[in-house]
């Protein structure tokens, strides 16, 4: 069975080829989903107000992987090295994953709601289960097949919109752009995890942030974009922004999420990370009140009431694919 932290059939690894235990798993698990819900909230605001287009923001992204990764080489190379060559093809591998991944998740984002759109992340360990069942021969139980039924089941209502007094999904291309987002970042889940299975965490971080840099740029840079990014980030409010969240809590959040799948089970990281859907969505309806209103979104009983239920389903049926 392959986890929402996509492992296919592993448990718990010792230590990360012998790095030091600075907190045990569940501490790492819960610290990691947390920051990635800020994180969302926070790339809602630069892609959906701050930064003129999502091209700009997608071309930024990509840009600050550069120095991210050579952060991460700064302290492997000269400390724990590259265990492995085919460790690091499949960890920059996994980074071109990433990035087919992400730019379509932002820009699903710029067209949708932040707690419509980072729910339907967790399509993910569907994704990941299927690929698993038809390449690697897992067995998913009875209880797991339930459980990715209950995850489409909240996604598509997670979706829905009432129009004309009739409910159905009104954002379609949203709603596909996502799906395929989901969809690579079930494969980058997959790759991500051969890579760690043969070099150190670091290591893994540092190739595969290289790889998302270089597929962002390859897949959206193009040169009308550059004037329009300088004006961008001209803007202090918007590059500061843009480097908490990118350029420090997201490789953060993603660095403690890798250290706690390499010391903890895999079945139970995931769990935890379950719960970054709720977080979000309590996050964005503290930031749509009238009060503080800066995410904008719709704040009727009707609405809450769906994502409530939607959000409720798509956690409870991750937690049911760890069983």
């Amino acid at each position: 069975m392959v986890g929402a932290g996509c492992q296919h059939g592993r448990s718990a690894r010792s230590s990360a080829y012998g790095a030091p235990r600075l907190m045990n798993w569940f501490a790492g698990a819960l610290i990691s989903t947390l920051l990635f819900s800020v994180v969302s909230i926070l790339d809602k605001r630069l892609v959906g107000s701050l930064f003129p287009s999502y091209h700009t923001f997608i071309i930024t992204f990509g840009l600050l992987q550069f120095p991210i990764a050579a952060v991460f080489f700064a302290f492997v190379i000269p400390t724990l090295g590259f265990e492995s060559g085919e460790g690091v093809v499949w960890a920059f591998a996994s980074g071109l994953l990433w990035a087919i991944g992400l730019s379509l998740f932002f820009y699903g984002l710029s067209l949708e709601e932040v707690s419509r759109a980072a729910p339907m992340q967790s399509i993910t360990p569907v994704i990941t289960a299927v690929i698993a069942v038809v390449l690697f021969d897992d067995v998913v139980s009875p209880t797991q097949w339930i459980g990715i039924l209950v995850v489409i089941s909240g996604a598509l209502m997670i979706n829905l919109r009432k129009v004309d007094g009739r409910y159905r999904i009104a954002r379609g291309k949203a709603f596909l752009v996502l799906l395929l987002s989901a969809f690579a970042l079930g494969c980058a889940f997959i790759v991500s995890d051969e890579a760690t299975d043969r070099l150190n965490v670091g290591a893994t971080q540092g190739l595969r942030a290289l790889g998302m840099g270089v597929g962002v740029l390859a897949f959206t840079w193009r040169p009308r974009h550059m004037k329009p990014l300088i004006a961008a980030l001209q803007n202090r409010r918007t590059a500061g922004l843009m480097f908490v969240s990118e350029g420090i809590m997201g490789p953060s959040a993603a660095l403690i999420f890798v250290y706690a799948l390499s010391v903890g089970s895999v079945s139970l990281v995931a769990t935890v990370a379950a719960i970054r859907p709720l977080a979000i969505l309590a996050l964005s309806l503290g930031l749509s009140t009238p009060w503080w209103n800066v995410l904008h979104e719709p704040m009727d009983k009707e609405t809450i009431g769906l994502k409530v239920i939607a959000t409720l389903l798509i956690v409870g049926g991750v937690v049911a694919l760890r069983l």
